[in-house]
């Protein structure tokens, strides 16, 4: 039985992760995109999902059934739909290190998908159509990245802010 570090929700200060929730044909995938053109970036767009599919549905972490269904559910489901894969050993070994909480599991899912594309990336960014209401967990869970959220104006301007943690300190 392992025992959360962070309580269930996590924090992670030293990732500098992007979240983009736009709707859908608004250029959100143009912008992950390019976004992962930087040497800096690799983006995954509307793939992994975690604060859809996983955020709050596998508590308490602290059960190691919870623990092992949370890698393997995302591993199979990704799999199964867009041929992606990862380490689930390294993701593993990577919560281990940081603490039983999604933020710990969020960040050690898309690092390990990260460093089987692409090794020579440093940060990650997830792309998911109308989940802006996400956004202030993405931020608790990783408080030096940033949120891209953005709308259609009309028929043919989509209009993108990025939101910082600030944005949502009482």
């Amino acid at each position: 039985m392992f025992k959360s570090n962070h309580g269930e929700i996590g924090e992670i200060g030293n990732k500098k992760p992007i979240f983009i929730s736009i709707l859908y044909r608004s250029s959100s995938t143009f912008l992950a995109a390019v976004l992962s053109c930087h040497p800096r970036y690799f983006a995954m767009s509307s793939a992994v999902k975690f604060l859809r599919f996983c955020y709050g549905k596998y508590s308490p972490l602290i059960n190691e059934h919870n623990q092992n269904a949370i890698i393997s559910d995302t591993y199979k489901r990704i799999k199964t739909r867009w041929k992606i894969e990862f380490d689930k050993d390294i993701a593993k070994s990577q919560v281990e290190k940081n603490g039983f909480n999604y933020a710990s599991f969020y960040d050690a899912i898309m690092t390990s998908i990260m460093m089987k594309y692409d090794k020579n990336k440093i940060e990650w960014v997830e792309k998911i159509a109308i989940m802006w209401s996400k956004i202030p967990a993405f931020l608790d869970m990783f408080p030096n990245g940033k949120g891209v959220e953005g709308y259609r104006t009309d028929l043919w301007k989509t209009e993108m802010k990025i939101v910082f943690p600030e944005r949502f300190e009482k």
